[in-house]
């Protein structure tokens, strides 16, 4: 979906599942906003070269045979989608796999489709897109002296209100 006009100041406002709250703010606009999620499992295995315990998070791994890796050790593929995270000998029977969790990303990109901004975190993510002003579509904004120096009134309620003064204005006046 398409957010913002043409020479307006776009800003992402998104939250993840473990509470983090950050904004994205875009000089280019329109901008477009796209969610993904993927579960990522955590492999831990016995690096024999290393002589440690390794961790690696990905969506997938296989294991083959490698001269490079000695006499008893495996040599293990761990990948995000298409991407290789880590390549390493592990010692075979040692690989154990914590259940998955779930990773969202959210990618922001022009209209031409060039990649802007991407961010990921625990899943769900909730974003909202401010334009101009700095409200969302819909509510306008209104002057305040605390921080941070404005409010976003929803137009349609503040409307309905005024013509509700307005209406029993001329009531008592009329």
């Amino acid at each position: 979906m398409s957010y913002c006009q043409i020479g307006e100041i776009a800003t992402v406002n998104y939250t993840f599942g473990d509470g983090r709250k950050e904004k994205f703010i875009s000089n280019t606009s329109p901008i477009n906003v796209n969610l993904i999620s993927q579960t990522l499992n955590t492999y831990n295995y016995y690096d024999p070269n290393s002589q440690s315990n390794r961790t690696a998070q990905g969506t997938s791994y296989i294991t083959k045979q490698n001269l490079s890796c000695q006499q008893g050790q495996t040599d293990i593929d761990i990948f995000n989608g298409n991407s290789l995270v880590t390549n390493s000998c592990f010692l075979a029977g040692s690989l154990t796999i914590i259940p998955p969790n779930q990773e969202c990303t959210l990618i922001v990109k022009d209209v031409n489709n060039l990649q802007l901004f991407t961010v990921s975190g625990k899943c769900p993510v909730n974003f909202t897109v401010t334009c101009g002003d700095g409200c969302p579509e819909g509510f306008c904004k209104c002057v305040i002296p605390e921080y941070p120096g404005y409010c976003c009134l929803d137009c349609n309620s503040t409307a309905a209100s005024i013509r509700t003064i307005t209406n029993e204005l001329r009531g008592k006046n009329g």
